[in-house]
Formats: structure tokens, C-alpha cells, sequence
């Protein structure tokens, strides 16, 4: 309980307009860009998946489609930036 009323207290003491919620405190205020924007395309696709539209379903397949590649990009960089480390300090021995 001792966080909880802390950051309660934290939250009446800064909030920058008498109109300002909770939420939106946290928001501004506590949470990094990066989880920023993970939050918002949580949102979004959740969003897009509660309509069950077949188009949504699409775009959602493909845009998991482009994380894979980009992940699997980026795994083939660094296996072969591995390679090349490891040729590169055998050659310099």
C-alpha cells in the first residue's frame, strides 16, 4: 500500500490541470516513448481485431509477417557479423 498512496500522492502534487485524470497522468508522465508506442498499436490492433473485419485480419497477418522478417533480418545480421568477427581475430592471430 505504501507504493500505491505514494504515487497517489505523487499524482496530486504534478498533475498539470485540475481536469486531468489518472490515466492520462501515467501516460504522460510515467511511461517511456517506446512503451508509449507499444501501447498504442496494442490498442490499435486490438481494436482492429474486436471488429473481425476479414481486411483487418489481413493487415494484421501481414504486418506479423513484416515483424517476423525483420526479425529473422536481424538475427542473420548479427549470426554473420559473428562469422566475420571470429575470421576476422583468427587472421589478426
Amino acid at each position: 500500500m505504501g507504493k500505491i498512496n505514494k504515487i497517489k500522492e505523487e499524482y496530486q502534487e504534478t498533475r498539470s490541470h485540475a481536469g486531468e485524470d489518472f490515466l492520462e497522468w501515467v501516460i504522460k508522465r510515467k511511461l517511456s516513448w517506446g512503451v508509449r508506442w507499444v501501447l498504442v498499436l496494442l490498442i490499435v490492433v486490438g481494436w482492429h481485431l474486436f471488429l473481425l473485419d476479414v481486411m483487418n485480419l489481413a493487415r494484421l497477418f501481414g504486418l506479423l509477417v513484416l515483424f517476423f522478417l525483420c526479425f529473422m533480418l536481424r538475427s542473420l545480421f548479427h549470426f554473420f557479423g559473428s562469422i566475420y568477427r571470429r575470421i576476422k581475430k583468427k587472421w589478426i592471430e
